[in-house]
């Protein structure tokens, strides 16, 4: 990756899911529910809703780790644009590269003959 002129890189991070209240909280005491739950929406938003609270506490990060990790990228001369942190992190980002390149497959024609001639 070039360097820019002021000499900094910015280095998104996806951080794991991990053990502490910065992220438990979210699916623990901090977790807030509609009153009125749509139930179109119940396969979608419901079942991630579900999921979240069914993985609160089990997370898997580690902040001491995810640290060093950081670190470690900070130091380095070609970090990466983006550094996915644990499992979750790392298949949640390979999902949805394969969606995006299953639809640049199935509509790469229509695509293509967008354009002018």
């Amino acid at each position: 990756m070039p360097v820019p002129p002021s000499g900094k890189v910015d280095v998104g991070v996806d951080p794991p899911l991990r053990q502490t209240d910065f992220r438990t909280n979210f699916a623990g005491t901090a977790f807030r529910e509609a009153v009125r739950q749509l139930a179109d929406y119940q396969p979608t938003a419901g079942l991630f809703r579900n999921r979240m609270k069914q993985g609160n506490g089990q997370q898997e990060g580690d902040p001491a780790k995810a640290a060093e990790a950081i670190i470690h990228i900070a130091r380095i001369d070609n970090p990466p644009l983006r550094l996915p942190l644990g499992r979750i992190a790392i298949q949640t980002i390979s999902t949805k590269l394969d969606s995006v390149q299953a639809d640049l497959n199935r509509w790469r024609e229509v695509a293509e003959n967008a354009i002018l001639p």
